[in-house]
Parts: C-alpha cells; sequence; structure tokens
C-alpha cells in the first residue's frame, strides 16, 4: 500500500525546465547575492503541507530538482519536479524571486546509454547532521562551478548523467534544539565533540540551561576557531530545514567510463568540505542497491534511509540557477527575455501575435 502510495505521488510530479539569461560580469560579492536568493525560494516551500491521513502515511510533498545532461545532447539543463497541486504557486514564487527566468514543461529526460553500463552514488554526510558543510558564502567560487565542469566533460551522444536532489522541509526541532544546545556547551569551554555528547546526554537535565555540572563555569570561548564553530552551528538551526536525498547517476557505453564520470561528479563535492566539520562522502552502490536507485531516481521516489539533512543555506550552495557571473560552459541559458505586454491593448481587431508573461 505505501508503495502504491509513493508511485502514484512521484506520476503526480509535473517537471518544469528553467533557464535564465546569462549574468553579466560582476564580482564576487554580487554573485553571492544573487545565490543566496535561493535561500528565500527554499524558504517558501515550507508552505507545501498535506493533512490527514496522507501525510501519517507518506509524509509531507517533496520536490525534486536535477542538474542533467541527455544521453543525447550537450547541454547541461536544470530541472525541477513539483507535485501538481502546488505546480502554480512554485511558478510564481520562482518569477517572483527571478523575474527573468524563463519556465517551460517538457517530456521527461533521458541520461541512459540504451546498451551501455550506469555507475551511481548517493551522498552522506561525514558527521553529526547538526554540523554545518561549507557553503557559497565560505567558498570563494560558485560552488555551481565544478558541478557544471564535470558535466561538461561527456560525449555528446553518448553520455549521460544527472545530479538529483529530492527536498522535502521538515519540522522536526530536535536537530535545531540540538545545535543550539551543543554551542552552548562549547560557549562553556567544551571542545565540539564532547559538546554534541553532552547535548545529546546531559548530565542532570534535560534542558541545557539549568543544573548542568558542564555549564557551571563562566561562558568562554578560547579560540576564534571555536567562536566561527559556534556561529555555524548557531546559524544551521536559526535557518529553515531540509531533509534531503542527493544521489548522482552516470551512463556511459563502458562500465570504466561510466565509474570515471560518477567519480569527477562526485569529487566536485568535496568542494564542501569544511575544516574540522562535516562534509559529503559518496556510498557508490552496485548490483540490486543499483537498481533501486535508479529506479527510485527514475521515479523521483524519496527515500527516508538515504536522506541527509540541510540548511536553506547549504542546501542553495548544492542547488542553485546559474544566476552568478562565473564560467559555466554548456549551461542552457536564455537566449531571450520575456517582457509584460503594454497596459491598454486593443481587444478586437486583427490579431498579429500571442503575449504568454510568467504564466
Amino acid at each position: 500500500f505505501r508503495s502504491r502510495g509513493s508511485i502514484e505521488r512521484s506520476l503526480d510530479l509535473v517537471l518544469l525546465s528553467f533557464a535564465l539569461p546569462r549574468t553579466a560580469p560582476q564580482d564576487s560579492k554580487q554573485d553571492k547575492e544573487l545565490i543566496a536568493l535561493m535561500e528565500q525560494f527554499y524558504a517558501s516551500l515550507a508552505t507545501m503541507h498535506v493533512k490527514g491521513w496522507n501525510k501519517f502515511v507518506f509524509g509531507d510533498p517533496y520536490i525534486a530538482l536535477e542538474i542533467a545532461v541527455h544521453n543525447v545532447g550537450e547541454q547541461i539543463v536544470f530541472y525541477a519536479s513539483v507535485p501538481s497541486k502546488f505546480v502554480d504557486n512554485f511558478e510564481k514564487q520562482v518569477h517572483g524571486i527571478f523575474p527573468s527566468a524563463h519556465v517551460e514543461r517538457p517530456h521527461d529526460f533521458n541520461i541512459f546509454h540504451p546498451t551501455g553500463a550506469s555507475a551511481g552514488a548517493v551522498m552522506k554526510l561525514t558527521a553529526d547532521p547538526i554540523i554545518p558543510i561549507s557553503t557559497y558564502a565560505d567558498l570563494p567560487p560558485d560552488p555551481l562551478g565544478p558541478l557544471v565542469s564535470a558535466l561538461s566533460r561527456l560525449d555528446t551522444h553518448t553520455e549521460g548523467a544527472v545530479i538529483q536532489v529530492l527536498v522535502r522541509h521538515t519540522t522536526d526541532d530536535k536537530v535545531r534544539r540540538l545545535a543550539q544546545d551543543t554551542a552552548r556547551y562549547m560557549q562553556a569551554g567544551n571542545d565540539l565533540q564532547k559538546a554534541i555528547k553532552l547535548a545529546k546526554h546531559p548530565s542532570k537535565s534535560a534542558d541545557p540551561k539549568r543544573d548542568d555540572p558542564a555549564l557551571s563555569s563562566v561562558p568562554k570561548v578560547s579560540t576564534e576557531f571555536e567562536a566561527k564553530v559556534i556561529r555555524s552551528l548557531q546559524a544551521k538551526a536559526s535557518r529553515p530545514l531540509f531533509a534531503c536525498n542527493v544521489r548522482i547517476l552516470a551512463s556511459a557505453p563502458t562500465q570504466v567510463r561510466a565509474d570515471q564520470i560518477l567519480g569527477d561528479l562526485t569529487s566536485a563535492f568535496s568542494q564542501f568540505s569544511s575544516p574540522n566539520g562535516n562534509a559529503f562522502s559518496a556510498v557508490k552502490l552496485s548490483g540490486k542497491a543499483l537498481e533501486r536507485l535508479a529506479y527510485e531516481f527514475a521515479f523521483r521516489l524519496f527515500n527516508a534511509n538515504q536522506s541527509v539533512l540541510l540548511s536553506s543555506e547549504e542546501l542553495s550552495s548544492v542547488y542553485h540557477f546559474p544566476v552568478s557571473s562565473a564560467l559555466l560552459p554548456k549551461v542552457k541559458f536564455a537566449s531571450f527575455k520575456t517582457a509584460e505586454p503594454p497596459p491598454g491593448l486593443p481587444q478586437t481587431g486583427l490579431a498579429i501575435g500571442e503575449n504568454i508573461y510568467h504564466g
């Protein structure tokens, strides 16, 4: 029953593709400000909820975000799949934040070589999910650059690949409270690992603000590094949180080449590694597990056992529209801009064209 309902929910997803005009050269600060707009976009996903039995059995709705190169062609295309109930509102949110975005409803795409080999992996976090990864705010270039660079080296007619991120807003405050409590223990002079342990297992009271010997001393941070860690913990706890499936699949005529493409893409995620913090680790799958991954990718099925917890800032770093001025080869950009029709157009007479603006 649960499996059938999950398939029905996945078949209800509407596929959208996005293309934005290429951004004129600008400094890195302006680029980061444009990427930060994605945080507003993800925050709007908090309105996607269902009630009653459907939520109890299947959880809240999710969206699927993809960066793909088809098995025939070389363009890198940005996609999102959205439940039909929310798709109109989703398009409005996109146009509200990115007015120049061109949104289409294409046919589904295929990355797989018909007679070739495939490789796939899921990305997991190496440390406790309360510890953040490096984000676009910490990285000097646009983090999209290394991901696009790996995708741009695929053969035009025989190779395909995709980075798929399934995103579900979570209202579970356990991780948020754990991050806040860990920050308090660090302010009391404990190192990160000890602070996490104390936050998970308080010595006397479940409330770390009272009656805990580990907090009896005057709050003190001994190093600037520890102060930075505390700020990052508090920043993650203060932002919207999302349960995410991060999947990578590659297809090529030979297994060696498919594995090489997968390795290039997973290596691009090393840029998110934070010194003494968190990082992505690729779990490569094979056999039946790889077949299951391909099945879940094709139907865009959410797998709670493979989910990682990311804040809106972290998620914006992993997937954002190509809005920066960074060199992004082979990305599909809009070759035109849309404009709303002037007011006062006559409603009768000879029709010489049709203007469709933001739906």
